[in-house]
């Protein structure tokens, strides 16, 4: 169960907006939603490049956009949430935009 929940979480975490340019693509919402399907949707403003990785104890999902920022930080997820127990980020070497989902 917990594998169908990470796979619907990494098929939903990137919603890409817009065309890509070569000037820094920007975070510009986050929504976690569904209770049976549990899901997080990063809005960006351009397409990207993302690398991700699993880790354990406490399991993490990290997941390194590529020419990627953020204005604010990002919003916690509902008590309620299925999955998602708390997201946080950072920017990752200058221009990178690094955020860790702990579930």
């Amino acid at each position: 169960m917990r594998k169908l929940k990470l796979t619907t979480l990494l098929y939903g975490v990137l919603v890409p907006i817009g065309a890509a340019h070569a000037s820094q693509i920007n975070v510009t919402d986050i929504q976690y939603s569904g209770q049976q399907y549990p899901k997080v949707l990063l809005t960006l403003s351009g397409n990207i490049k993302h690398h991700y990785f699993l880790l354990d104890k406490p399991s993490r999902l990290v997941v390194d956009l590529e020419n990627t920022s953020i204005n604010k930080g990002l919003p916690p997820p509902p008590a309620n949430h299925p999955l998602i127990l708390n997201v946080r980020s950072s920017p990752r070497n200058n221009h990178d935009l690094r955020v860790v989902f702990e579930f």
